[in-house]
């Protein structure tokens, strides 16, 4: 007979639940959080782009015996169950403003299955939680979305050969100063960006000022990824550590019209001090943006 229903028939199976299967971990995911930093795709992949995480929750019936093995059996079905969920909804992961992980799946299957392969070896569990009503067993997966053994690892050393190299040339501009920045934040809270594996800034006329290109320092962006996200809050925190000590402060005027909301509009005359300050320190290909949201 299943637990469910004598868990309805007998109060002391609860009890016996509660000794038999505690809560393991504390959930990633506060459903009461509105945080730009966390989103939820409908294919049930969340990602969190402060913590660089991807993760998804899968279940599996409380049945049988109250045995250590049939509780390794059922977290095993249920991490299983989270595994298949994640694998088949990390396509869904926006790249950039255009473009998703399925899109680069579709032109490289073979970098599909490296994924699929990644998933497996690179995933942990880190929350179990019994969900006594319905008489199942939840566990919480995640999966790094930087690192050489996470995502970036795998996607972005067969994503940079056949990209472009070439950098825009920053204008001449005796006004604008090009003094030594540490690196470059962007203030785009409020203009409901979304976060991305390699978002893209724009100047308002069109011109890519930072984007993924061969040039970039592929180390960085194995190790860290194309940009950090923070809150707006965090601004002088350690969040916001990449950019240094004398950051280039900049405000987003616009999110770009995409799909997906991940690329950011800045000023022409922004555009201008961030193209300066990368050929006076290279910020932009050493990676050393954050983006606040």
């Amino acid at each position: 007979m299943f637990i469910a229903a004598l868990m309805i028939m007998c109060g002391t199976v609860y009890a016996e639940v509660d000794e038999w299967w505690t809560e393991v971990g504390s959930s990633p995911i506060d459903p009461a959080s509105d945080s730009p930093l966390i989103v939820t795709y409908p294919s049930g992949l969340t990602i969190d782009w402060q913590s660089k995480v991807a993760i998804t929750t899968g279940s599996s019936a409380i049945t049988g015996p109250m045995t250590i093995e049939n509780r390794d059996k059922i977290s095993g079905l249920a991490e299983e169950n989270a595994l298949k969920t994640m694998i088949n909804a990390i396509g869904t992961l926006r790249v950039d403003g255009f473009t998703t992980l399925s899109d680069l799946f579709s032109n490289d299957p073979v970098l599909q299955d490296d994924v699929d392969s990644l998933i497996k070896k690179a995933h942990r569990i880190i929350h179990e939680k019994v969900l006594k009503e319905e008489a199942v067993l939840e566990v919480t997966i995640e999966m790094p979305l930087t690192g050489k053994a996470g995502l970036g690892g795998t996607v972005f050393p067969k994503l940079l050969p056949k990209l472009p190299s070439s950098s825009p040339t920053p204008p001449a501009s005796p006004e604008i100063s090009s003094q030594n920045y540490t690196g470059l934040v962007i203030d785009a809270s409020g203009l409901g960006i979304t976060g991305g594996l390699s978002p893209k800034i724009y100047s308002e006329d069109g011109t890519e000022i930072f984007a993924l290109s061969r040039n970039k320092d592929k180390s960085i962006l194995i190790t860290s990824g194309m940009a950090d996200y923070a809150l707006v809050t965090s601004m002088g925190s350690e969040l916001v550590q990449r950019a240094g000590d004398n950051p280039l402060n900049v405000t987003a005027t616009k999110r770009m019209k995409s799909p997906y909301g991940c690329d950011i509009v800045i000023s022409s005359f922004e555009a201008e001090k961030i193209l300066k300050a990368d050929k006076a320190s290279n910020i932009l290909k050493e990676l050393k943006a954050v983006i606040l949201l």
